[in-house]
């Protein structure tokens, strides 16, 4: 027997869409002001220009090397569940990383973030 199909809902995709749109908005904040702050962050650590790019290289390299897995895993488990789960990772990582105590710890911090 075949299932019903879903009703459409435009007041639950509407807020959906706010969620979403919101959460973008946070990810694009974090990442606009990590720029402006590397010059600060390479004085405190005493790395060089090349070794700060690390700090934004390591979150893309592991975004764009876990998006086909994450993507498998919401196949697996639920869009919505590893959402939550995505969300929480980069919650945790991102306030860990303001309290990086050296510049190895930060890359990897932020390569979490990727995730």
């Amino acid at each position: 027997m075949l299932a019903a199909p879903k009703v459409f809902d435009p007041a639950y995709a509407r807020r959906v869409m706010l969620l979403l749109a919101g959460l973008v908005t946070v990810v694009l904040y974090v990442e606009g002001m990590l720029v402006p702050s590397l010059t600060a962050i390479a004085s405190e650590f005493s790395i060089n220009a090349a070794q700060a790019s690390l700090i934004l290289s390591s979150y893309i390299v592991t975004g764009v090397a876990l998006s086909p897995v994450v993507g498998k895993l919401g196949d697996i488990y639920g869009k919505k569940r590893v959402l939550v789960v995505v969300i929480a990772i980069y919650a945790a990582c991102v306030s860990v990383t303001g309290f990086s105590p050296n510049f190895t710890f930060m890359v990897v911090s932020r390569a979490f973030q990727g995730i």
